[in-house]
């Protein structure tokens, strides 16, 4: 038993010694009111970053001056940075409820000479009129009011909707006379609720009922219960106005309803006396916004909550739950040339074919244009939530060539790609500051890269004026003959098919003892063009030996003309006649035709500019001469063209003797093209509406007997 004793003893103790502990932390508990604190709104339109409209209270006043320090922000449970706090007044709703009953009548509380109806639409005038206190927002006029009245016994009527003219509310007040009798308050109180809807944002501020009643209790428990209920469920504020003297026993359902609402309760006493309440509708006009950076990544419900940190402690909102749409970024790869002409709507890149194409097989595939081209990528959020891109990724046929940020450029390089047609697939995948990941469909190209084959053997080419159909021999350099050919009708020769050497060349069928041209240095690789100054000259005219006939011919003549002069003597008009006659059919048989002086060639043929991509075309030029150079050099072609890629001397048209156009390439550095097919050794004819392309200079032919030709041949792309 004296064990026992003992152990009671211990135990007593401790629970004294708990006991103690712990009534510090209740006094300072007890010490002051916790803190409410609200969400009006949470604010996604500039989604990922958020607004959180808060309002932190202590007895109905807004807690002033709070540091972003002082605030946590939870979203779905997480704690997130704060990135700004700052405090504004958003305004209020405030429904004014005038039970003028009977009593309104009486005498007023402050001046005998007025009723209490007076003092009533004075105390209402505090709240809208006064500019130095500013219960309201006159100023900006954020505040919504409304004034509703009883017009019997059961019977009321909303005097003045929802209005921030404030002034039209005195004006429904002031005319107002008391029901004789009882009044609706209940039902009154019920319908001003109701109307809170009203307002699309009622919501996202703090609402009020302000009643001014002679406070004579003429509702029941459960009716009061169904009041707060309501106003519970709106989050409506109750401030009571007693009107008439603080007679014991009145006005405690009023009371009720202001305390058990959070809200105010206050006997008339003047203008002055309304500061209690009015200050509470100024205060909680302002609200918190907290800005932060979400990290929703689904679409659906959310919650966040509130809190703020006073005295070493937390105070939280309830969860406040809000739905929000969010979707990965969607990617489009664009046409560059296409962005030029319609940013709005590109074209897509898929299906592209790019030509890297050069007539120099000497030239290197990395140094053939274009080299390289930008990629345009458009980046487009389906869920209309615009946000930051913070990688972009760049892959080729599965091979990821880039990430880079998005302000800088992915420059697609050529230079390493082979002869051929090289298909490549492009996709661009890129991740938002949310971690979605969007990719865009594959893209398809084709990048043409075309050179001629280097050549294997050498070619001696020349003119022989003057020697058409000539046998010509070529030698080596031991004067052996390796090959013979015979001058073409336009006095042209070729040796094709030749080695390294050095070679001269023989004109096997002349006379003039001018028969020799060379030595000439070939290299097996290149074509030799013989200057001008070193092949062969053209032959002497030389004339016919005078041998018998000559001498014949010349006694006939001079017998024909005694035989003249001895008709002439006998019958000199008939001489004279045939003379004329004989003299010109002469003339007609033995004279070589000779153009008039001053007369030009007629042009055949014209060249017509195709301006842009849309196919624009200008205005025709036609070909000024039999044969026609086309380059940069004004001094060395007849039709020029400023581009860049155009050589000096790019190329030739020759129109031969049956009308047919020949088309040569004088060896431009960018090469010459008819309907996408390069020109080579050989001269291509052409046909009307075939497209010729000098670099980048495009053309269509046009012969004068076509000149109406208005679908030229349309290349695919």
């Amino acid at each position: 038993m004296i064990q026992w004793s003992g152990y009671r003893r211990r135990v007593v103790f401790l629970v004294i010694l708990l006991a103690l502990l712990c009534l510090p932390g209740a006094v300072s508990q007890a010490q002051g009111p916790g803190v409410d604190v609200l969400i009006y709104k949470v604010d996604t339109a500039d989604f990922p970053t958020m607004q959180v409209y808060s309002s932190p209270r202590v007895e109905g006043q807004v807690l002033p001056d709070l540091t972003p320090e002082e605030f946590r922000i939870y979203e779905n449970g997480t704690n997130k940075a704060i990135d700004d706090v700052r405090k504004e007044r958003i305004g209020t709703q405030v429904a004014i409820v005038l039970d003028a009953s009977g009593s309104f009548n009486l005498p007023g509380v402050t001046d005998p000479g007025k009723k209490r109806i007076n003092e009533a639409v004075d105390a209402i005038d505090e709240l809208i009129l006064n500019k130095e206190a500013m219960w309201l927002d006159l100023d900006n006029r954020t505040d919504k009011l409304m004034l509703m009245a009883p017009t019997g016994s059961n019977s009321f009527e909303v005097m003045q909707d929802w209005t921030d003219a404030y002034t039209t509310i005195h004006n429904a007040a002031y005319p107002l006379q008391p029901v004789k009798g009882d009044t609706p308050l209940l039902k009154m109180l019920q319908e001003a609720m109701k109307r809170m809807k009203d307002l699309p944002e009622y919501r996202e501020r703090a609402k009020f009922l302000l009643v001014f009643s002679d406070g004579i209790d003429r509702i029941s428990a459960q009716d009061i219960s169904d009041v707060l209920k309501r106003a519970d469920s709106l989050g409506v504020t109750i401030l009571s106005v007693k009107m008439g003297p603080a007679n014991a026993g009145e006005g405690k359902n009023l009371q009720r309803l202001a305390e058990e609402t959070n809200g105010a309760y206050i006997v008339y006493a003047g203008p002055e006396s309304l500061a209690p309440l009015y200050s509470v509708i100024r205060s909680q006009a302002h609200q918190y916004i907290l800005t932060y950076q979400s990290a929703i990544k689904t679409s659906g419900d959310h919650a966040v909550q509130v809190g703020v940190v006073q005295d070493g402690r937390e105070y939280q909102s309830e969860p406040y739950s809000f739905p929000i749409f969010v979707k990965p970024p969607e990617v489009f790869i664009a046409n560059p040339n296409s962005i030029q002409k319609d940013p709005k709507n590109p074209e897509p890149m898929d299906g592209m074919v790019i030509k890297r194409i050069t007539n120099d097989w000497k030239m290197d595939l990395a140094d053939i244009e274009p080299k390289s081209m930008p990629v345009r990528v458009i980046v487009r959020f389906p869920d209309e939530h615009p946000r930051d891109i913070v990688e972009v990724i760049y892959a080729v046929n599965g091979k990821v060539l880039a990430k880079l940020p998005p302000t800088q450029s992915f420059i697609w390089d050529f230079t390493k790609l082979p002869l051929g047609e090289n298909d490549l697939t492009l996709v661009v995948r890129v991740r938002d500051v949310l971690g979605l990941e969007g990719e865009s469909d594959p893209t398809r190209v084709k990048v043409i890269v075309s050179r001629p084959e280097p050549p294997t053997n050498s070619v001696i080419m020349g003119t022989a004026p003057g020697r058409k159909g000539n046998e010509l021999l070529l030698l080596d350099d031991a004067g052996r003959t390796i090959a013979s050919t015979t001058v073409a009708e336009d006095e042209t020769f070729q040796f094709a098919n030749l080695g390294e050497g050095t070679y001269t060349i023989k004109d096997v069928t002349a006379t003039d003892g001018q028969n020799v041209i060379g030595p000439f240095q070939v290299d097996g690789t290149q074509q030799f063009q013989v200057p001008e100054d070193q092949t062969f000259p053209p032959p002497p005219i030389v004339e016919p030996p005078r041998d018998i006939w000559y001498w014949l011919l010349m006694a006939l003549a001079l017998f024909a003309l005694g035989f003249s002069a001895f008709v002439y003597w006998k019958r000199p008009q008939a001489v004279m006649s045939g003379l004329s006659t004989v003299t010109a059919a002469v003339q007609e048989m033995t004279q070589p035709f000779r153009p008039r002086r001053g007369m030009q060639y007629q042009a055949s043929a014209s060249l017509v500019p195709i301006l842009d991509d849309a196919g624009t075309r200008g205005k025709p030029i036609p070909l000024p001469a039999q044969s026609v150079f086309i380059g940069r050099d004004p001094a060395r072609a007849q039709i020029t063209f400023a581009d860049p890629t155009v050589s000096r001397l790019h190329a030739r048209i020759v129109e031969e003797s049956d009308g047919v156009f020949l088309l040569y390439d004088e060896g431009s550095s960018s090469g010459t093209y008819v309907n996408e097919v390069p020109v080579t050794h050989e001269p291509v004819r052409l046909n009307a509406g075939d497209i010729i392309e000098f670099g980048r200079v495009r053309v269509i032919f046009v012969p004068e007997a076509d000149a109406e030709v208005t679908e030229p041949f349309i290349p695919t792309r």
